[in-house]
């Protein structure tokens, strides 16, 4: 699991939970200043009001989205193949 530090919109804490329940299985890494949205391309950070009323951030974060990018092949090799 690749997680947002920051992220307000779906907070990295329930995922982390789960992942705690079967850390053998599941690799977690939590990515500093990250909110949702972390790996667009373009853009800003931007603060979003939600039809409830809850204000959330989404937008881009350039290092967590390059580290993000760099784990994937790795990833992808390990699981090749893999139903």
């Amino acid at each position: 699991m690749l997680l947002g530090a920051g992220d307000d919109w779906t907070p990295p804490e329930p995922c982390l939970a789960l992942a705690a329940r079967a850390p053998e299985a599941v690799t977690v890494r939590l990515l500093p200043g990250a909110h949702h949205g972390f790996d667009m391309l373009g853009g800003a950070v931007r603060a979003w009001l939600l039809p409830n009323g809850r204000r959330v951030h989404l937008g881009p974060e350039p290092a967590a989205r390059e580290a993000a990018r760099a784990e994937l092949p790795a990833f992808l090799a390990r699981h090749a193949g893999t139903p």
